[in-house]
């Protein structure tokens, strides 16, 4: 039973290799024009130069002191995906569009906007532009890399740090705003607190005032005192409310310090990692990667175009032969009905 397998696989194998080759011519010249189309276009492709820049940048932590705990943890977060959106926004690249940079070309220094270095009519659809020529791409420990590519390199490098300036830009005023929505909400409450701390103490201290006469001194002492629980439970209580208070007004005047000098730094909220640097080496459009994809994409198209047309000839075979057979039938059938009666 395995011999007879084995047989009927390489009968198989066989058929399959006789499609190959009978179709050939087909294969080759099909996979040549994939490869000779993939290298006339790659070639257009790298006829105009284009230069990458790019910029590696560490989103830092960011605190949020209105929501800390009486126990003094810090609200931290990153904002390594706020940065990703932002620098995909529709005024942030209006903003590095506008922006004028200094390049040379042609031997000469010019000094333009990107609407002028595209050449478009206005910075809009220089900012859409720029949505083809920037990848910004989030890597390990909040780490963002921005690649800029360009026909011109110094373009690539200023646009890339650029990049930098305006996250710096955004940073300082989204610091300066928060800064100030924190100041101003910790030194209302702060001031609210402070009010029920001077009534809670007030209330301590009447409450002491009136009842120190009956208010048991030593309960350890003997000699008959007699003692007022309720009086008691009534000053622990107060004294526990002037604890919670003043507790609080603490921790919101430690946070009320940690923002002011929060407010007061200029310093950037992103780490420079990496600065773009002038590029050696115009950008490679990987012309051997691409020749050789086509080959093989070209290869196995057809390939299976040669099976398919295989198919579709058999199908067509059979047709004819099926015709054939039919009309063999009714020519025998024909002479046998008809050759009897002409022999009687």
């Amino acid at each position: 039973m395995d011999v007879r397998d084995d047989l009927l696989d390489e009968v198989e194998f066989f058929n399959y290799l006789k499609v190959v080759v009978k179709r050939r011519w087909l294969i080759i010249t099909g996979t040549f024009f994939c490869i000779l189309f993939t290298g006339i276009f790659t070639i257009i492709l790298n006829w105009e130069r284009v230069y990458e820049a790019k910029v590696k940048i560490l989103a830092e932590e960011q605190r949020d002191y209105l929501k800390t705990g009486i126990s003094g943890s810090l609200n931290i977060k990153t904002n390594a995906d706020v940065y990703l959106e932002i620098m995909n926004t529709r005024e942030f690249r209006r903003k590095i569009a506008n922006k004028k940079y200094s390049y040379r070309k042609n031997g000469e220094v010019y000094t333009s906007n990107l609407a002028e270095f595209f050449k478009v009519d206005n910075i809009e659809k220089a900012a859409q532009s720029i949505k083809s020529m920037v990848e910004a791409q989030k890597k390990q420990n909040n780490m963002i890399e921005v690649k800029v590519t360009t026909t011109n390199p110094e373009i690539s490098i200023a646009v890339a740090n650029e990049y930098i300036n305006q996250l710096n830009l955004y940073n300082q005023e989204q610091r300066n705003s928060n800064a100030k929505v924190n100041l101003e909400f910790i030194k209302k409450r702060l001031k609210q607190v402070e009010n029920e701390l001077n009534i809670a103490r007030a209330k301590l201290v009447n409450f002491l005032e009136s009842n120190k006469q009956l208010l048991l001194i030593n309960p350890n002492k003997t000699g008959g005192v007699k003692t007022f629980p309720v009086l008691e439970v009534e000053r622990d209580k107060l004294e526990q409310e002037v604890k919670l208070k003043s507790d609080l007004y603490n921790t919101l005047n430690n946070q009320y310090e940690l923002a002011k000098i929060e407010a007061q730094k200029e310093i950037p909220v992103i780490t420079v990692i990496e600065y773009a640097e002038p590029p050696e080496f115009p950008v490679s459009r990987k012309t051997k990667r691409n020749v050789l994809v086509a080959f093989f994409v070209g290869l196995f198209v057809f390939v299976s175009l040669s099976f398919v047309l295989e198919y579709f000839e058999k199908v067509e075979k059979d047709k004819k032969r099926f015709l054939v057979n039919e009309l063999e039938k009714d020519k025998k059938l024909f002479l046998k009905i008809f050759g009897r009666s002409n022999h009687k």
